[in-house]
């Protein structure tokens, strides 16, 4: 009788989520089809998920407090979907010194954080000793708080500017401080849209260096997903799925991934809303100010299934990088 309840279920999807929640590999091809998913299908990939999450953490939800912390929102990067850089001209752009980073650490702590997200825009006037300096600032008020710090677009910023090997440069930050890394800078990881989206960002091959060598060091990290632009279904199945080069390497660093935290692209303030060229059609050096006027607004994201990663799964409340305020994460 209750199999009825499954007639309607297309063989395809059917066989691809018995794989995969026997624990088997998916490939891109499998992926784009249950992205693809509608009607029973998607209901199918649902209850599947229920499934999966069922299995690896059971029904208890846990979470931490933590703040998200932005040191400078000054940007020369451009990335089309941005709302939160501005040039150093600009009213609103702030580059908040030691004692503001401390002030916004002791009221997270005062309101039950046990952790800072930091991050902040790529100003051309710091080096890598200011993000060595922030972790030593404040692992020195506050040893116990971890510091979730740093995307791969910092990391590549600040490894130019030192002149050390990478996996040197990530074991000196770690040596001051930093306790993992998010895994922002993603957005999608086919170069084919990051040109339009992105041009001057890190590349794809770049972002899966610094992340595969962040895990060879011991520093876990998330990954992040943005999604509602321009990609297809295509964009968002390979590159979480390792192909092309160095697949073997990408599938076997998994393990050092804890989260994966999709998001939808907020289009209120971002100049691709008009344009999804964006920035790389904008002179680098010409006055831009008054193009994005206001911060992203929160995102709700679904932290995902990684294969051979064991984190759990559950609804969580992102904020983009200018909402400077305490937020509660599933871990």
């Amino acid at each position: 009788m209750l199999e009825r309840l499954f007639d309607d279920v297309s063989h395809e999807v059917a066989v691809l989520l018995d794989r995969a929640l026997d624990g088997r590999e998916l490939s891109a091809a499998d992926a784009e089809t249950l992205l693809l998913a509608q009607g029973p299908d998607l209901h199918a990939l649902l209850r599947a998920a229920d499934v999966a999450r069922r299995a690896d953490k059971g029904d208890d939800v846990t979470y931490v407090v933590c703040r998200n912390i932005n040191f400078t929102n000054v940007c020369y990067v451009g990335c089309s979907f941005c709302g939160f850089a501005r040039h150093r001209e600009e009213a609103d752009a702030y580059d908040h010194p030691m004692q503001v980073l401390l002030g916004k650490c002791r009221d997270a702590v005062a309101r039950g954080a046990t952790e800072v997200c930091i991050q902040g825009g790529i100003h051309p006037s710091k080096d890598h000793t200011h993000y060595r300096e922030i972790l030593e600032t404040i692992k020195a008020e506050f040893p116990q708080l971890h510091i979730h710090a740093f995307s791969p677009e910092e990391i590549d910023f600040g490894h130019r500017k030192s002149g050390m090997p990478l996996a040197e440069y990530l074991r000196w930050l770690v040596d001051a401080g930093l306790g993992t890394m998010p895994g922002t800078a993603a957005e999608i990881l086919d170069d084919e849209v990051r040109k339009i989206l992105s041009p001057n960002k890190i590349g794809r091959e770049r972002w899966i260096e610094i992340v595969t060598t962040a895990h060879e060091v011991g520093l876990r990290s998330t990954s992040t997903l943005m999604y509602g632009h321009i990609e297809k279904p295509h964009h968002v199945a390979a590159p979480r799925l390792g192909q092309g080069a160095g697949d073997e390497g990408e599938q076997d660093q998994r393990q050092g991934r804890g989260r994966l935290h999709g998001g939808d692209h907020q289009r209120r303030a971002a100049l691709l809303r008009h344009d999804p060229g964006g920035r790389d059609r904008i002179d680098p050096g010409a006055d831009v100010a008054g193009q994005d006027r206001q911060p992203h607004g929160p995102k709700a994201g679904l932290a995902q299934r990684v294969p051979g990663a064991r984190g759990s799964v559950g609804r969580t409340r992102g904020h983009a990088a200018h909402h400077d305020q305490p937020k509660a994460l599933a871990m």
